[in-house]
């Protein structure tokens, strides 16, 4: 089963996805910010991360840049609801998988999941602990 880390300040959107993803048979873990989140990629090793880009104390991108230094081959989707073609070039250029507007559709969330598992997995990343 692909482990799969949420990260986002609101912790309603955070049970959302955690269900939706649950349903799909993804292991979901949460984290509120950034800080925890990059503890999670170091200690739980997910398959994908998705993370809001508007949090504090870290954002998004700051966290993405710490992923990519630690884990280069760690699939991250950013999900946002102030999207900016320049916000989403910059995750395009800090090496982001994915992005993914607020609202989303539910079914485009499952397909980029699912794709990014497919990366995460033909790159050969470990399997979780």
């Amino acid at each position: 089963m692909a482990r799969v880390l949420l990260v986002d300040d609101e912790e309603l959107l955070l049970t959302v996805l955690k269900t939706l993803l649950r349903t799909k048979g993804y292991e979901v873990l949460t984290a509120q910010d950034g800080y925890t989140a990059l503890e999670l990629v170091k200690s739980a090793k997910p398959e994908v991360v998705i993370s809001d880009i508007r949090m504090n104390p870290m954002n998004g991108l700051e966290l993405l840049r710490h992923i990519r230094r630690e884990c280069p081959d760690l699939p991250v989707v950013m999900l946002t609801g102030y999207s900016t073609a320049e916000t989403e070039e910059e995750t395009k250029a800090l090496g982001a998988f994915g992005y993914l507007r607020k609202p989303f559709v539910m079914d485009d969330v499952i397909r980029t999941v699912r794709a990014a598992v497919e990366t995460a997995q033909q790159k050969g990343a470990p399997p979780p602990a």
